[in-house]
Order: structure tokens, then C-alpha cells, then sequence
């Protein structure tokens, strides 16, 4: 019985302690570029909504520019400023004549000009996830938007559902 004990509490602190390590390997696919050499300036996580809704937003530090090298090859990266009407009002907020909208999201992201930018939307009901001209008419969003600084090497990642 003792020796059950000891491997249940051998278990547990095992668990515990791989569950410690932060592995943003979902980040590096999803934005198709290594985010493991950068350090963690911030994060924050309140995906315990209704259906896992809410939002999760990290601020990404690297030391030298070579994220960026390997962004600058990738097509589904953009250069800044954001030319796009919906990815700009789920940002930063639009006003257009006929209405205001946004932003969509509780952060402050910088306004950069150098760098580039990722918008992937993970809606059901998106046909190409790199196209973001229906989503201001849904009623909910699905979406991870990242934008690069390069001059000072820095990355703000979220992911917002509602």
C-alpha cells in the first residue's frame, strides 16, 4: 500500500512540475515561425468563459531580428501599417461615417509602423482563414492577430473568442 502511495505521490509531482514548464509551441506553428529563443515580457489568459471563450495575449522579447528573417519569407505575413478595414477595427477600432466598431479586444497593442503583422481567423464559419473581409459581420469572433515590432524585436500575440 505504501509503495501505491508513493508512486501515486511520484505521479502527481511529475505532473506538476511538467505542467510548470510553458511551451508556446501552438504559437510557433500557428504564426510559422520559432517563438521559442524569445523571453516572455507578458501574458495573460481568461479563456474560462462560456465555451472557453476570452482572450489570451502575450508580449514575446527577442534578441536579435531573426523571428523577423524567417516572417519576411512567409506569405501570410504583412508589412505594417494594417491596411485592412476589419483586421484594424478588431485592434485598434475604425470609424467609418455609418459606424464605429471596435476594438474587439482589451489590450493595447502599439501602433507600429516597422514591422509586419499575422491575422488568422479560426471562425467556423470562415472560408480562408487569412481573409478577414467577413468578420466584422458575424456575431462572434475566432481569430489569432500578431504583430512584430522590428525595431526594438518585439512580438503581442492574442488570440480573442467569443
Amino acid at each position: 500500500m505504501k509503495k501505491i502511495i508513493r508512486c501515486l505521490i511520484g505521479i502527481c509531482i511529475i505532473t506538476l512540475l511538467a505542467s510548470a514548464c510553458q511551451s508556446y509551441d501552438d504559437i510557433s506553428v500557428m504564426l510559422g515561425a520559432d517563438v521559442s529563443s524569445a523571453k516572455e515580457i507578458s501574458s495573460e489568459n481568461n479563456h474560462g468563459g462560456f465555451h472557453g471563450d476570452g482572450e489570451r495575449y502575450l508580449i514575446f522579447a527577442f534578441e536579435d531580428n531573426s523571428f523577423e528573417n524567417t516572417i519576411k519569407k512567409d506569405n501570410t505575413w504583412h508589412k505594417l501599417p494594417v491596411t485592412d478595414a476589419p483586421i484594424t477595427a478588431l485592434l485598434y477600432g475604425l470609424e467609418t461615417p455609418e459606424m464605429t466598431y471596435g476594438p474587439y479586444i482589451n489590450q493595447d497593442i502599439p501602433q507600429i509602423s516597422n514591422g509586419y503583422y499575422f491575422f488568422y481567423d479560426r471562425h467556423s464559419d470562415s472560408i480562408n482563414p487569412f481573409d478577414a473581409s467577413d468578420v466584422l459581420a458575424r456575431s462572434s469572433f475566432n481569430f489569432t492577430a500578431a504583430i512584430y515590432d522590428a525595431d526594438t524585436d518585439t512580438l503581442y500575440y492574442i488570440e480573442l473568442d467569443t
